[in-house]
C-alpha cells in the first residue's frame, strides 16, 4: 500500500452517511412548501448533521399541494441539490 492511499483521521470515526427515510422538514422548511428553495434548504441542512440521503415525506392535504410537492421533488431528485441527495 502506498502513503497516498491512507487517510489519517486522527482518532476519529468514519461511518457511512445516514438515510432519513421518514422526513416532512429541517432548516425552517417543509416538503409540502412545495418550492425548490424548501428542498434544497432541507438537503443542505440535513447533510451538516450525517444526513447523505433522504426521502422527502409529503402529507395528508389536497391532491394539488401533493402534485406541486411531488414535481419539484421529482426535479431535485434528477438535477440534484446542494447537500443530501432526494432519493
Amino acid at each position: 500500500m502506498d502513503d497516498k492511499d491512507i487517510l489519517d483521521a486522527d482518532g476519529l470515526y468514519l461511518s457511512p452517511g445516514f438515510i432519513d427515510v421518514h422526513i416532512h422538514g429541517a432548516g425552517g422548511f417543509d416538503t409540502m412548501d412545495g418550492t425548490d428553495d424548501a428542498i434544497n434548504t432541507i438537503a443542505k441542512t440535513i447533510v451538516k448533521h450525517g444526513t447523505t440521503a433522504f426521502t422527502p415525506t409529503t402529507m395528508t392535504v389536497s391532491i394539488e399541494d401533493i402534485n406541486k410537492s411531488m414535481k419539484v421533488i421529482k426535479k431535485l431528485k434528477e438535477s440534484g441539490t446542494e447537500g443530501a441527495h432526494v432519493l
